[in-house]
C-alpha cells in the first residue's frame, strides 16, 4: 500500500464542513489533518474577555460589564466597565486593553460602593486615552485616564461647587487635549449643562447658561453627545426644558469661547412637541456636522429626526422611515458616524406593528436616503451602535429578539443606502441562553471590534444564568 500525502488549502462549507471525495475507481483510505485555518477577510471571532480573579462569579450577585470602547488603530484597543468584587457589596472600576490580539485587564482605582456607568471613551492614540461615566445611585461622575496603557482616576473639579455631576460624552482630538459635556447640579432647579477641558494635565469645567425661555421646574438641561473637527472647534447637543416641552440644546465651542442657543424642531412638530433623545453628533469639518434623536411632534408618540449644523445655524427634520413605520417609541438612532465629508451613516431602530426593526440611514450630497436592508427577517431587531472605517462598509451591532430570546447581532452598511444584519457568533464551545452586542469600533476596513455581553446556564444551577463581557473581531 502506498501512502501519499498531500496539503490543500480548501474553503470550508456552508454546513461547516468539508467534504473528502474518492475520484478513482478504485478503494482508498483517507486520513484528514488539519494544520491550521485562517477567517475570511470580514469574519468575526468571539471571546470572552479575561476577568479578575476577585470579580463575583455567583449568578445572583454577578455583575461585570464593559460600556465604552475605542480602537484607534488595528490590533490596539481599549475598554472600560467596572464589577462586583466577589462576596462583597463593592464594586471596582475594570480596563480592558488589546494589544496585537491579546487582551489584559487591570483594576482601575480603590474600592467603590456604587456600580459605575461609563458613557464614553476617546483615544487620541494607543497611548493616551479618556473615559467618562457616572456612579450610580450617587450619581457622580467618573474620569478614567489611560496613559501608555495605565489606567487612571482623574478628578474634575466640581463646576461652580454644583454637586453632583455627570459627563455624558468626551472627545480627545490630541494626545494631551479632551473635551468633554454633561451635566451639574442637584436638582431641577439648580441644574446646568457642562463643558469640560483637558488640557496641560488637568480638568478644567464651565458651566453654560440655558437660553431665556428655560424652565427650572421642568428638569435640569444637559449635553449629551459631542464631536470636534478640530483642536479647539467642537459641537455639543442636548437638551434643556421650557414650561411646555423640552427643547434642542446646541453648543459651540470656536476659538475657545463656549456660545448655547436652542434649535427648533421639524416642521411637523406641534407647539408642545419635545425633544426625548438627543443621541449623537458627529462633526466633518468646521462647525460642519450631522446630528440625530427622537422628538415627540404631537401625542401621536415619538419620531426620529436628523439635521445638519453649519456655521451659519442648525436644521432639523423628520427622518425617513419606512412605509410600515408608526409612531410609537421604538425610534432610536443611536449610531452615527461620516467616513468622509459630507458623507454619513446613521443605524438604529423603528416601530412597526411587528416590533422594532432595524433603521439604516444615509447622508450624502446634502440629502438623507432610507436604507434598504439586503436580506430577510427584521421584526425585533434593533442597532445600538455603528462604526465606519476610512474606506469599505460600515459596521453596525445590536441585538434580536425574532426567536423569543436576546441574540447579539451584527449589522453591515454603506453609502448605498444598502445593509444587511446576522446574528453574532457565539463564543466557541459555549451555548448562550442569551447575548447582546452594544457598542463597535472600526479603525480601519475589516478590522472592527464590537462589545458585549453572553449568558450562559450556572453549571449548578442551569435555571441561574451568569452574564460575560464578550469580544468580537474581524
Amino acid at each position: 500500500m502506498e501512502t501519499v500525502s498531500n496539503l490543500v488549502v480548501v474553503k470550508v462549507g456552508a454546513n461547516g464542513r468539508v467534504a473528502l471525495r474518492n475520484g478513482s475507481t478504485g478503494s482508498v483510505q483517507l486520513v484528514g489533518d488539519v494544520a491550521g485555518y485562517y477567517l475570511a477577510p470580514g469574519a468575526w471571532r468571539a471571546a470572552k474577555l479575561p476577568m479578575p480573579s476577585d470579580a463575583s462569579t455567583d449568578p445572583v450577585t454577578m455583575r461585570t460589564h464593559l460600556d465604552a470602547l475605542s480602537c484607534p488603530e488595528p490590533g490596539s484597543c481599549f475598554a472600560l466597565g467596572a464589577y462586583r468584587v466577589a462576596g462583597s457589596d463593592q464594586f471596582r472600576m475594570l480596563s480592558e486593553t488589546e494589544s496585537g490580539g491579546v487582551w489584559q485587564f487591570s483594576r482601575v482605582g480603590d474600592f467603590i460602593p456604587a456600580d459605575v456607568n461609563f458613557t464614553a471613551l476617546s483615544c487620541a492614540t494607543s497611548a493616551f486615552c479618556m473615559g467618562v461615566g457616572v456612579q450610580g445611585d450617587i450619581g457622580q461622575g467618573v474620569i478614567v485616564r489611560v496613559e501608555s496603557g495605565i489606567a487612571t482616576v482623574m478628578e474634575l473639579p466640581s463646576p461652580n461647587g454644583s454637586t453632583p455631576f455627570g459627563l455624558k460624552d468626551v472627545t480627545c482630538p490630541s494626545i494631551g487635549l479632551c473635551h468633554a459635556v454633561g451635566w451639574a447640579g442637584n436638582d431641577s432647579a439648580s441644574g446646568r449643562a457642562v463643558f469640560a477641558t483637558y488640557r496641560a494635565g488637568a480638568w478644567t469645567s464651565t458651566v453654560l447658561d440655558s437660553p431665556p425661555d428655560r424652565d427650572p421646574t421642568f428638569g435640569a438641561p444637559e449635553l449629551s453627545a459631542l464631536s470636534c473637527s478640530g483642536p479647539d472647534d467642537c459641537v455639543a447637543v442636548g437638551s434643556y426644558s421650557t414650561a411646555q416641552k423640552r427643547v434642542f440644546l446646541l453648543a459651540r465651542l470656536s476659538g475657545g469661547v463656549v456660545g448655547v442657543n436652542a434649535a427648533p424642531l421639524p416642521d411637523d412638530a406641534d407647539g408642545a412637541a419635545s425633544v426625548s433623545a438627543v443621541q449623537r453628533v458627529r462633526c466633518y469639518a468646521a462647525q460642519t456636522c450631522v446630528v440625530a434623536g427622537r422628538y415627540d411632534p404631537s401625542a401621536t408618540g415619538s419620531r426620529p429626526f436628523v439635521g445638519e449644523i453649519t456655521p451659519a445655524g442648525i436644521s432639523l427634520r423628520r427622518a425617513p422611515t419606512p412605509i410600515d413605520a408608526i409612531a410609537s417609541n421604538n425610534y432610536y438612532l443611536p449610531g452615527l458616524d461620516c467616513p468622509s465629508a459630507g458623507a454619513c451613516v446613521a443605524a438604529g431602530s423603528y416601530g412597526s406593528s411587528s416590533g422594532p426593526k432595524p433603521l439604516v440611514l444615509t447622508f450624502t450630497s446634502g440629502t438623507w436616503h432610507q436604507g434598504t436592508s439586503s436580506g430577510t427577517g427584521g421584526a425585533g431587531r434593533s442597532l445600538a451602535d455603528l462604526s465606519c472605517p476610512p474606506t469599505g462598509p460600515c459596521a453596525a451591532v445590536g441585538v434580536s429578539t425574532e426567536t423569543g430570546t436576546f441574540r447579539g447581532l451584527l449589522g453591515s452598511a454603506d453609502l448605498s443606502s444598502t445593509f444587511s444584519t446576522a446574528t453574532a457568533p457565539a463564543v466557541p464551545g459555549t451555548t448562550p441562553v442569551r447575548s447582546d452586542m452594544s457598542r463597535v469600533d472600526c479603525p480601519a476596513p475589516d478590522r472592527c471590534t464590537a462589545l458585549g455581553t453572553q449568558a450562559e446556564a450556572a453549571p449548578v444551577a442551569p435555571s441561574e444564568v451568569r452574564v460575560w463581557p464578550v469580544v468580537l473581531q474581524q
